[in-house]
């Protein structure tokens, strides 16, 4: 549930008091709202599953899987992460990631 309270017109001033609010379902969205177009991504593999960013041992290269919207990408991202050479970074960034030595994918 989300708490969403009403815009206030631009003459209403700085000391004015919202006079009502309204409660939204989960999932509705509030009025004047924009919802962003979605955009093609790949799934998660299931090894990989809670990280963004996904290594290749033998090339030293890291891989977005939250950016990868090319089809063959995905399929390179799918075979790094079923391989056994295939490692997550701890923290999920990819700052840790360059520290470790891995350059990014393109």
């Amino acid at each position: 549930w989300e708490l969403v309270t009403p815009e206030l017109p631009a003459s209403a001033g700085p000391r004015s008091e919202i006079s009502s609010t309204r409660i939204l379902q989960p999932g509705a969205s509030a009025p004047g709202c924009c919802v962003p177009a979605s955009l093609p991504t790949m799934d998660r593999h299931g090894r990989f599953e809670h990280y963004r960013y996904i290594g290749d041992k033998r090339t030293q290269l890291v891989y977005d899987v939250d950016e990868a919207t090319d089809e063959a990408l995905i399929e390179k991202i799918n075979e790094v992460a079923s391989s056994p050479f295939a490692l997550s970074f701890g923290p999920d960034t990819l700052a840790e990631a360059r520290n470790r030595g891995y350059k990014p994918a393109n």
